[in-house]
């Protein structure tokens, strides 16, 4: 490497690169095989956030309206219960890692150009790391409320940025309801259709004279979200690559930016 990086300026670059890749490459395929630890930061920090903590709030009131009994159930155990169990990845071991990337690639599900791209192979980015693994019951690396909304540098990509981003969608699915049984859901006392007058709520669900299942609107946007617990994994405290899969590790004075909402207070 001393040889081939003496010589032109114009080569420092390449040669800084050459020489960092490797622990690079290394350490992230390291975060993408075990529970993270900056999990526990995640944790503290979104636990500390009054808006966090109210979206959070927000959607378990909403989850109670359910009416089905068990899809209810099945809603508040999994935004909920951080020790709940990941069925489908019971008794998973590497042979049945194997089983499924086979089938996997043999169905053309997955791009074998992937498994040099992705931290950690394909078996790392269709099996993420979870406590308890190959168990009878494997649980998420973090909580539904610590985990961040979409990969670094995306959407509410910071600790409990999941919970903000499923209030909203939430709220935002219930309204969008509201506003078809408002305006196809209403007949006048001559039996004709209007839309609902200004300052007069919208038809309840179970009144409206259009069908539309509260149940789902309530559960699908919650559901739609329910892997990301495990699928971003917080790496270690001390890491700050901008490549990292999680901003589990952001610190709290990186939280007033534009983009991202003032979480705790800073003192």
């Amino acid at each position: 490497m001393g040889s081939r990086c003496a010589g032109a300026a114009s080569r420092v670059a390449a040669c800084l690169v050459l020489s960092l890749a490797t622990p690079i490459a290394t350490s992230r395929a390291a975060e993408n095989a075990a529970v993270g630890a900056g999990n526990g930061l995640a944790i503290d920090t979104s636990g500390r956030s009054p808006l966090v903590v109210s979206a959070k709030n927000y959607i378990l009131a909403r989850a109670g309206e359910i009416g089905d009994d068990k899809l209810r159930g099945a809603t508040l155990d999994a935004i909920d219960n951080p020790q709940t169990c990941l069925r489908h990845r019971a008794a998973v071991d590497d042979a049945a890692k194997t089983r499924v990337m086979a089938s996997l690639s043999a169905e053309g599900l997955v791009d074998p150009e992937d498994e040099a791209k992705f931290p950690g192979g394909l078996v790392a980015g269709v099996f993420p790391p979870v406590r308890q693994p190959g168990g009878d019951c494997p649980m998420l690396p973090q909580t539904y409320n610590s985990a961040p909304g979409s990969s670094f540098g995306g959407h509410h990509s910071y600790p409990g940025g999941l919970p903000i981003h499923e209030a909203f969608n939430l709220s935002s699915a219930i309204s969008l309801a509201d506003n078809y049984r408002r305006t196809y859901g209403h007949s006048n006392q001559s039996g004709l259709p209007e839309v609902t007058p200004v300052g007069a709520a919208p038809p309840k669900p179970d009144a409206a004279e259009i069908m539309i299942d509260q149940d789902i609107i309530i559960a699908a946007p919650i559901w739609h979200v329910g892997p990301r617990p495990s699928s971003f994994n917080g790496p270690p405290p001390a890491a700050s690559s901008p490549s990292s899969t999680s901003a589990a590790t952001a610190r709290p004075t990186a939280m007033a930016g534009p983009a991202i909402p003032r979480l705790v207070r800073i003192t």
